[in-house]
């Protein structure tokens, strides 16, 4: 009898399925490297990134900074400091504004403010020094007009507190430094509609918002015990002079990163969960499902490695989205292996049909849809090509996670269940085939059909007699001396 030459399995997939176990723990491990090495080049190009696309949030530390960049511009055109920008490692405390209710965190000035009164003089001055002495907060230097409108009095020979304190302003401010007109806005009657006190403060201000936070809410705790304290020492402050509001540029800088991070973090959750709901409704099984979503994962930890490590791009709105939208492209391809291997599966084959089946289709979506992004790299406007690049990067990853971790790993799993996960693949198939094809080649008969034994094939890998057939029934017949098709199996 002759031995018929027949075509092996394509390489590749041959090097998957022998190679299975390391392909999918190198692939885990990769992910783990990845993900780390992401976090660590991530968080300093955070604490770099300025943050302006986000300031204009609802919180708190914004609606105050909001409010003194209003009260700053409208104000009177014969002082022209309106518009400074703040310094960063300042932190303002500002009296005559107050909350507008609207629970969005904006503030307004407060028309019930009067520091014409005596004892609302009295309480920021001394307010000035208690907080100066606070030592949580490390305070280096004090800017309070306040107090040095208390010495201006005094070198003039006239008691401080003032009851014509509209009277004595203007000559304050015309000998007073230059900063004093940027901490406070006069109406026409001469009155003081608002006032702040500037505080530099040791502190490195580059640090992440997580380091920022705490040391704001030290300042705000503070703020409203010496408030306490004040209106408690001088009788009818409060009324007068209302609550005094820390606000800081490093403070909001720290509040807009904690919302970006919470609603990003939050939003692609959310999306991970409705994928991992998708794919458990089409798989039927939670193991499939999680492999599955820990390649969509690991498409995100690629992706962002890429955008901190590769690229360097600062964290901003664009690269926030792109996580959250690029998660409906990385479970694309990780469902259709794994649909594809759940049908194949009840037929009673495996990954090696699955792959053939759809791995084609998913290569060529990804090869069109990564043809279309890198016409985006051809744009001129920043975003367009960042969201190109990020796009192609993402494609890419979902691709070989699909084609090559996620075969791996299920080969892997099925040649455990099997018991069989220290033999190659042809040893396993030799063991199911060998005996039956050589009995069926010696015009034997069937006494069971082993279980990878097809409808339309039969398998024999290298046995005791050196053959390698892989041929249809057609060929079978030919090697058993042209037995016909309807009596073979009789």
């Amino acid at each position: 009898m002759t031995q018929v030459p027949l075509p092996a399995p394509p390489g590749p997939v041959t090097f998957l399925t022998l190679h299975s176990r390391k392909i999918a723990r190198a692939g885990a491990l990769g992910f783990f490297l990845l993900a780390i090495l992401s976090m660590v080049c991530y968080w300093p190009i955070l604490v770099n990134e300025d943050f302006q696309a986000y300031l204009h949030c609802d919180g708190p530390q914004h609606g105050k900074q909001e409010a003194m960049s209003k009260v700053r511009a409208v104000r009177r055109e014969k002082i022209k400091h309106g518009g400074r920008r703040l310094l960063a490692g300042l932190v303002h405390v500002v009296w005559g504004l107050r909350e507008t209710g609207r629970g969005d965190g904006s503030y307004e000035l407060d028309p019930a403010f009067d520091f014409t009164a005596r004892e609302a003089q009295l309480a920021v001055v001394d307010f000035c020094q208690r907080l100066a002495r606070t030592p949580k907060l490390k305070v280096s230097t004090m800017l309070c007009w306040p107090a040095l409108l208390q010495d201006y009095l005094s070198s003039k020979g006239k008691a401080f507190p003032t009851y014509v304190l509209s009277t004595v302003m203007t000559g304050f401010l015309d000998q007073a430094p230059n900063w004093v007109k940027d901490h406070l806005d006069l109406a026409e009657d001469g009155s003081v509609m608002w006032l702040s006190v500037d505080y530099h403060v040791e502190f490195d201000t580059h640090s992440s918002g997580l380091t920022i936070k705490p040391f704001m809410d030290t300042w705000e705790h503070e703020v409203a015990k010496v408030n306490e304290d004040v209106f408690r020492s001088y009788s009818g402050s409060e009324s007068s002079l209302g609550l005094g509001v820390a606000a800081s540029e490093m403070f909001q800088r720290a509040e807009a990163e904690s919302r970006v991070l919470g609603s990003a973090l939050s939003s692609w959750l959310v999306s991970v969960g409705c994928a991992l709901a998708a794919l458990l409704v089409f798989t039927r099984s939670f193991s499939l499902s999680a492999i599955a979503c820990f390649a969509m994962f690991a498409t995100a930890a690629c992706s962002l490695f890429f955008i901190t490590a590769v690229f360097k791009w600062s964290f901003g709105l664009m690269e926030a989205v792109s996580l959250i939208i690029f998660c409906g492209f990385s479970v694309d391809y990780p469902l259709h292996v794994v649909q594809a291997y759940v049908m194949e599966r009840s037929k009673g084959s495996g990954i090696r049909l699955a792959l053939k089946e759809v791995g084609w289709a998913v290569a060529s979506g990804c090869f069109t849809t990564c043809g279309a992004a890198v016409f985006l790299n051809l744009c001129t406007i920043t975003i367009f090509q960042r969201f190109g690049q990020v796009l192609i990067v993402n494609m890419v990853f979902a691709l070989i996670f699909a084609l090559v971790w996620i075969p791996a790993t299920l080969e892997a799993c099925s040649r455990r269940k099997k018991g069989d996960e220290g033999k190659t693949c042809r040893q396993q198939e030799s063991d199911a085939d060998t005996g039956l094809a050589l009995h069926l080649l010696d015009g034997g008969t069937p006494s069971a059909s082993p279980p990878a034994l097809h409808h339309d094939r039969l398998t024999m890998m290298p046995g005791p007699a050196g053959l390698e057939v892989e041929a249809p029934e057609e060929g079978f017949a030919a090697l058993d001396g042209g037995t016909p098709r309807g009596e073979r199996w009789k």
